[in-house]
């Protein structure tokens, strides 16, 4: 099951039991997703949707809010661009309950008063408008808005939770979006989606573990080749130079390298006896190169004398 699926299962799995939390989630809800419709004397909320567990969450909600409340729900097919089956539901609904919901433009006044009640409108708000993309391929987290001044009241909350969020005008409203892993795991464990938050932790050590696991063999192949390259090199020097024509106490290394052409410079010294440090080596096959390419051009000098 892919990431966002999974965490909307949870979110649409968790029921507030206080009236306060029904009541914020409710409004993030009808934020994201509601309309306020007039029809002659009479005032509907409406909300459209393609999940059912969410229409099934706001029925639940509903009813422990305002159980009195009727409700519509039909379904119906779009075409365009956001085509397919959408699930439509209403509430005939006084102006004493939209005042209690604040669901007109917000003013000067405030959508919510503390961090608790903040998170669960956001809860609710992600529910309706939330998108999360899979965290194996990126991170990125967004809520969009169609009011500019909600918009920028989230903003500003979020701001002060030293929640990495941007907002940017868009042409169908308002996105707030964040890219940052560690703001996103927060905003997961703010709305209350444990089990999300786990698998996205999870998903986050495995990948930091992937890329630590490929610079490492990035980094060993290219020692390696490094090593090929040197040994290859100087095995061509010592070989049209001779290993008996090189001092004493460089034959041994000159030696080893013609015979083991893939062991690394560390390989060498301990081959060697008595065994010879890393550094030692490393001076002694430097001569050895030095050696051979005096030889060379040497052997240059006198070929070009003689034509």
């Amino acid at each position: 099951m892919e990431f966002n699926r999974c965490l909307r299962d949870e979110l649409y799995s968790i029921l507030p039991t206080q009236k306060e939390e029904l009541k914020q989630e409710w409004l993030g809800l009808f934020w994201g997703g509601g309309t306020v419709k007039k029809q002659k004397a009479s005032v509907f909320l409406q909300f459209s949707h393609r999940d059912l567990g969410l229409i099934k969450k706001l029925l639940f909600i509903q009813k422990k809010l305002y159980p009195e409340l009727s409700h519509n729900l039909y379904q119906m097919q779009k075409e365009g661009i956001n085509s397919g089956s959408f699930f439509i539901l209403e509430f005939p609904v006084s102006q004493a309950i939209l005042v209690d919901l604040k669901l007109y433009d917000l003013g000067e006044g405030e959508l919510f008063s503390g961090a608790e009640e903040g998170f669960h409108f956001l809860r609710g708000l992600f529910e309706a408008r939330g998108y999360i993309d899979d965290p194996g391929r990126a991170y990125h987290l967004e809520l969009r808005l169609n009011s500019k001044n909600v918009a920028e009241f989230l903003f500003s909350f979020l701001r002060d939770k030293a929640l990495s969020f941007s907002l940017r005008r868009e042409k169908e409203g308002y996105n707030l979006y964040s890219k940052n892993a560690q703001t996103i795991g927060f905003f997961l464990q703010a709305i209350a989606a444990s089990h999300s938050y786990l698998l996205f932790e999870k998903t986050l050590t495995e990948k930091a573990t992937l890329n630590s696991l490929t610079r490492w063999v990035n980094c060993e192949t290219s020692n390696v080749e490094r090593t090929i390259r040197s040994s290859i090199r100087l095995r061509n020097k010592i070989q049209h130079l001779g290993v008996t024509s090189l001092p004493k106490r460089l034959k041994e290394v000159a030696f080893l390298r013609l015979h083991y052409p893939w062991a690394s410079i560390r390989e060498l010294g301990e081959l060697c006896s008595p065994p010879l440090s890393k550094s030692e080596v490393y001076r002694r096959l430097k001569e050895i190169e030095k050696i051979a390419d005096q030889a060379e051009s040497a052997s240059d000098r006198f070929t070009k004398k003689e034509k």
